[in-house]
């Protein structure tokens, strides 16, 4: 995957949304570290090939979610939760359907 441009930009987006983390293990993905392009469904069971779809892992903690059977989800990018606003003071927006309001869901603003 890596060998190409495209593959090579791809894989730069997946390691900047993990901020360099492995979403198993916590531990930072460098080059001396190596890494494995997982798929969080398998593409076996009928999951996508899509970059939204994958997580970089290291290759022990890859290797581990194959035999173990351990369950991977995308992070949260940390500093997408800080831009988001706190709900103290935020108006509710109107739903257009029947005119009932809906507040929106509150986000904590710090880790």
């Amino acid at each position: 995957m890596d060998s190409s441009l495209k593959g090579r930009r791809q894989l730069l987006r997946l390691w900047k949304a993990q901020d360099g983390i492995c979403t198993v293990c916590g531990q930072k993905i460098t080059e001396l570290t190596g890494w494995h392009n997982h798929h969080i469904v398998w593409r076996s069971m009928g999951g996508l090939d899509v970059e939204a779809t994958r997580v970089l892992l290291h290759p022990t903690c890859h290797q581990r979610v194959h035999s173990q059977k351990v369950t991977v989800a995308k992070r949260v990018r940390k500093r997408a939760i800080e831009r988001l606003e706190p709900c103290e003071g935020k108006l509710s927006r109107t739903v257009l359907r029947g005119g009932a309001t809906v507040t929106p869901p509150c986000y904590p603003t710090k880790l």
